[in-house]
């Protein structure tokens, strides 16, 4: 059975397992297993760098609880690529492990 989604639009950002930069988008939705997010396509992700089964790393800002602000970090894999246009690809990552952080309480 496929895990419940939730429509967030939450900031992430992503790299490839082991790279050294990281990469901004939004997601689209998100669950226990995996999230869909959009980003802005650049020379590198549309190479070889982002394909289907590549190891990436997650980070998503969690913000406006109660209980502060926290980050959820994850480790995954690309499952889906898609273009929806020209300026814009949507990817899916499953992930294998992740851990909820809190930063710091809002004021």
């Amino acid at each position: 059975m496929r895990a419940p989604r939730f429509l967030l639009n939450l900031p992430i950002e992503y790299r490839p397992a082991g790279r050294p930069d990281w990469h901004q988008g939004t997601t689209l939705n998100i669950s226990r297993s995996g999230v869909l997010f959009r980003t802005v396509p650049t020379a590198r992700d549309t190479g070889q760098t982002l394909t289907v089964e590549v190891p990436v790393e997650i980070k998503i800002l969690l913000s406006g609880s109660p209980a502060g602000v926290g980050e959820l970090k994850c480790e995954g894999r690309i499952v889906r690529l898609e273009t929806p246009d020209a300026d814009s690809l949507a990817l899916a990552a499953e992930f294998s492990d992740y851990e909820l952080l809190r930063l710091h309480m809002e004021q």
